[in-house]
């Protein structure tokens, strides 16, 4: 990785989302910028993305919840995004989101990007529905900029 580049962090929960999805943008963001890769996985899960300028950090990021996982999780965002000083952290899918926003939003990483792949509160009811939905307004808060794929 080149020193005078400005540097993004693209995190998902699963590689197969920055595999399927991301590629054809991870290759152009590459181009000029230095790009790291953060998801629960392997090295070798993303061994058509990686090269000089991108770089791949695992982190076990739990599909489903998990309280205390969920904290070690956020914890370790949050050393690795003060550590490397991000310009950009781009978060994709639910749970990837509230721990990637919350840990860069105390960070204080200057651009925070959130993209939304559904909404998971709309097939549930009642408590249910109003914490999921609320957990997405949280996202919101600490992102500086939003996406939405639908």
């Amino acid at each position: 990785m080149q020193n005078n580049r400005k540097k993004i962090c693209i995190v998902a929960t699963v590689p197969y989302a920055l595999v399927m999805f991301m590629k054809p943008h991870i290759a152009m963001l590459a181009e000029q910028y230095d790009v790291t890769l953060i998801a629960n996985g392997v090295e070798q899960d993303f061994s058509t993305l990686l090269n000089e300028n991108v770089r791949f950090v695992p982190v076990n990021i739990a599909r489903k919840i998990s309280l205390w996982r969920d904290v070690v999780s956020l914890f370790q965002l949050y050393r690795i995004f003060r550590k490397e000083q991000f310009d950009v952290v781009h978060s994709l899918m639910p749970k990837t989101g509230l721990l990637a926003m919350f840990a860069a939003f105390f960070v204080g990483v200057p651009h925070r990007i959130h993209t939304f792949t559904g909404q998971v509160w709309a097939n549930k009811e009642g408590l249910a529905r109003w914490g999921l939905k609320t957990l997405d307004k949280l996202i919101a808060k600490c992102a500086t900029d939003l996406l939405t794929d639908g």
